[in-house]
């Protein structure tokens, strides 16, 4: 079976073993990236059909046990797919954490570690995000209220003389009052 397929990619690769200079007079950057995408791709299709025929060849030499056992093991991958999805959506889980969490899973003890670190970041960032929120709902409630600001001290205090503050209109005397202004006598 190896050797059936190797004749055939040697065959494929020696029928379009074509080298082209990479060199030529007035060749842009875009035209060579546009050049390197095209051989990319016909490199990847010769690899493609060649993993095709391999697993033709696979399959042609499995027996029926094996098949169904086989296809029995995608159904189930398949069932636990949609179930993890269904969960995902109910819990209204971000993408973010699921890619964080994905990563944790893995068999891979570089991709576990940054799992774990995307995770802490993940409830950082939504920690912080609470606190923002806490923090102008508390303000907003504050001002539903009518709560005045504390009065300041130093230059930025607003003060004003009795005399004065009775010169102003009743509107104007109630902004100055509720900017968190003090009247002196």
């Amino acid at each position: 079976m190896s050797e059936e397929i190797n004749g055939a990619a040697d065959q494929q690769i020696g029928e379009n073993a074509e080298v082209k200079p990479v060199k030529e007079a007035g060749l842009t950057k875009e035209d060579l990236e546009a050049r390197i995408d095209k051989v990319n791709k016909e490199w990847q299709s010769r690899f493609d059909k060649l993993l095709s025929e391999k697993k033709e060849k696979e399959n042609q030499a499995l027996t029926v046990e094996q098949r169904i056992e086989q296809v029995e093991r995608e159904r189930e991958a398949e069932r636990l797919s949609f179930a993890r999805e269904r969960a995902k959506l109910g819990a209204k889980i971000d993408d973010e954490l699921d890619a964080a969490i994905g990563l944790y899973r893995s068999d891979n003890p570089e991709e576990i570690g940054k799992g774990a670190e995307a995770i802490k970041a993940f409830f950082e960032k939504m920690k912080a995000a609470h606190e923002a929120d806490k923090e102008a709902a508390i303000k907003e409630a504050l001002a539903q209220a009518g709560a005045q600001p504390r009065p300041r001290a130093g230059k930025d205090q607003k003060v004003m003389a009795a005399a004065d503050f009775e010169k102003l209109a009743p509107k104007e005397r109630a902004e100055y009052m509720a900017s968190g202004g003090t009247i002196t006598d």
